[in-house]
């Protein structure tokens, strides 16, 4: 039980998260991903080189991870890309699937989708003050697409301001 106390805990928010940050955390779920489904991955990324405040972090981290659960379970897909691109005001989260699409007309936003994972993912995005939407993407596939705002000012972790500070 214990053992699978810890395994849940590392899913849900995993150390790596805390010590090296989005890319390199979404990087080792796409590997355990892949491995596990046999679904091709890849990480596309663009101007990540400053570090997010842990609650984003936290946040794009889960909705990839739910994301990429209705990947597997739901698409059909043989190859799934995330994309991150992070600015002076925002933060994009992109995820594609060559599967079978979603069931609705190109634009449909996901406010009146019903599926738990959905709503969460959703739901994560907006307590951010972000936006989320889900569409069937043109030649194929579904295409999750969030995006969060961000503050003009440094974020500065713990580990980083120690790794300073010594």
């Amino acid at each position: 039980t214990l053992q699978s106390v810890r395994d849940l805990s590392q899913l849900l928010h995993p150390s790596m998260l805390d010590d090296f940050g989005l890319p390199e955390a979404l990087r080792s779920h796409l590997r355990t991903f892949s491995k596990r489904t046999g679904i091709n991955t890849q990480l596309v990324e663009h101007g990540m080189g400053q570090r997010l405040p842990q609650e984003v972090e936290v946040c794009v981290y889960r909705i990839a991870q739910e994301a990429l659960t209705n990947v597997a379970r739901h698409s059909g897909a043989r190859t799934a890309v995330i994309k991150l691109s992070q600015t002076e005001s925002g933060l994009g989260l992109v995820i594609e699937d060559d599967g079978n699409g979603v069931d609705r007309p190109p634009g449909f936003h996901s406010s009146s989708t019903r599926g738990l994972g959905v709503i969460g993912m959703r739901e994560r995005a907006q307590a951010l003050g972000g936006t989320f939407m889900l569409e069937r993407r043109e030649g194929g596939g579904t295409r999750v697409a969030v995006h969060l705002p961000l503050g003009t000012r440094p974020v500065v972790h713990e580990s980083t301001s120690e790794l300073l500070a010594g």
